[in-house]
C-alpha cells in the first residue's frame, strides 16, 4: 500500500490487467494448493484424535477375584430353596456355598459394562469384587433387568443387585435397599449440537412433535411424570439404550441419567448429555437385596461395609476412576509435531 500511494503521488502508476489477473490466479492456485496440502497432511498426522471411547473401554479392575459371568440368565439351580424358605439367612447361604451371586446390567455405564477385552467392569462391578474378597468367596454375575430384579432376588437367582439401582417408591416393600452410595439426576441424551435446546424445561415444552425414547430401565412412574412435564411429547419405546444410537434418529432425546448418559456419549461422540433445569428427577443409588422374614443380617453387614468404603477413601478413589475418568490414558502428553511425527523427542 505504501508503494502504491507513493507511485500515485508522483504519477508513475499504471494498470496492467494481464499481470494483475496472472497474480490473482497464481495466489488462488497457491491458496488452493495450501488448503489441499493442509487437509491431507493434517488428516494423516492428526487422525484418530478422539480417544475418549478407547479410554472408557480400556478400563480394567485390578486384582479381581475369580468370577463367572453369565451373558444370558441361567436356569434355576435344582434343589436350591429361595431365601426365607428354611435355607437360613442370606449371609450364611453365601458363605456356605462359597459364591456371591450378583445381578448386573451391562447398559448402566460406567457402573457395569463390558470392556474391549470382553471383561465385565465398572464402578459397581469393582465393589462386587471387593465385597466378595471381604466375604472370602468367589463371584457369579447374572444379568438382571429392572423389571426382573424383584423376582430374581425373591427366587434366589442372585443375592444382591449391584447395577446403579435407584431407590424408588414403587420398589419399596418389594426389595430391601442398602444406604445410598451415590446420586444421579435425570437427563437426556441428544445430538451434541442440540444440547442447548434441552437445558431448560420451558424450552422443551415448546418443541412441536417432540419424541422422547424410553427403555425398560425407565419405570412407569418416570413415564407418567415425563408426560406431565412434556404433554406434547410422544414416548418411543426402545428395547435397549444402544438402539437409540443405531440408527441415529430413533427419537429427539433418550431419557437416562447424567452419569450414565455421559458414558454413553463417550462411545457415541456425535451425542451429548443435557440435564434440564429445573431437575425432573433425582435418584439415590443403592444395592438391592431380597426381603426375607427376620433376615436383616446381610443388609446390616452391607450398610456397615459401605461406610467403610467411604471412610477409607475407596469410594472416592473409584468414583474418580470410573465416573470422572481419571485414568492413566488421560495423562498422556498432548500431540506434538516434534514427538509424534518427527520422533525427535519421546
Amino acid at each position: 500500500m505504501t508503494l502504491i500511494l507513493a507511485f500515485l503521488a508522483v504519477n508513475r502508476w499504471t494498470l496492467n490487467f494481464k499481470k494483475i489477473s496472472g497474480a490473482v490466479l497464481a495466489n488462488l492456485l497457491l491458496l488452493t494448493g495450501c488448503l489441499i496440502l493442509a487437509t491431507v497432511g493434517l488428516g494423516y498426522v492428526v487422525k484418530n484424535v478422539y480417544h475418549e471411547d478407547i479410554v472408557l473401554l480400556s478400563m480394567e479392575i485390578g486384582d479381581p477375584v475369580p468370577a463367572k459371568v453369565w451373558r444370558a440368565p441361567p436356569g434355576p439351580e435344582p434343589g436350591q430353596p429361595p431365601p426365607g424358605a428354611g435355607a437360613g439367612d442370606i449371609l450364611s447361604r453365601i458363605k456356605g456355598r462359597g459364591v456371591l451371586k450378583v445381578g448386573y446390567n451391562a447398559e448402566t455405564l460406567p457402573f457395569a459394562f463390558f470392556n474391549q477385552k470382553g471383561e465385565l467392569v465398572g464402578y459397581d462391578i469393582f465393589f462386587a469384587h471387593r465385597l466378595a474378597r471381604d466375604l472370602g468367596v468367589t463371584l457369579e454375575f447374572i444379568p438382571v433387568a429392572a423389571n426382573t430384579m424383584t423376582s430374581y432376588l425373591e427366587e434366589g437367582g442372585c443375592d444382591i443387585v449391584m447395577a446403579a439401582v435407584p431407590i424408588t417408591a414403587e420398589a419399596l416393600g418389594t426389595v430391601n435397599f442398602t444406604e445410598p452410595y451415590l446420586d444421579m439426576n435425570a437427563a437426556f441424551i441428544v445430538l451434541d449440537y442440540r444440547k442447548k435446546d434441552f437445558r431448560k424445561r420451558e424450552n422443551i415444552r415448546k418443541m412441536p412433535g417432540l419424541q422422547i425414547a424410553v427403555t425398560p430401565a425407565n419405570s412407569e412412574a418416570e413415564r407418567l411424570r415425563l408426560k406431565k412435564y412434556f404433554p406434547q411429547a410422544k414416548l418411543v419405546e426402545l428395547a435397549a439404550i444402544k438402539d437409540f444410537f443405531t440408527p441415529a434418529g430413533a427419537a429427539d432425546a433418550l431419557l437416562t441419567t447424567d452419569k450414565i448418559g455421559k458414558s454413553w456419549a463417550l462411545l457415541y461422540p456425535k451425542f451429548g448429555v443435557a440435564t434440564p433445569q429445573p431437575l425432573m428427577f433425582r435418584y439415590d443409588l443403592a444395592y438391592a437385596v431380597a426381603i426375607t422374614k427376620g433376615d436383616y443380617e446381610f443388609l446390616a453387614y452391607l450398610n456397615q461395609w459401605l461406610r467403610i468404603q467411604k471412610t477409607s477413601g475407596a469410594a472416592q478413589e473409584q468414583f474418580s476412576y470410573w465416573v470422572l475418568g481419571k485414568t492413566p490414558l488421560r495423562k498422556t502428553p498432548r500431540w506434538s509435531m516434534i514427538r509424534n511425527v518427527l520422533h525427535w523427542a519421546k
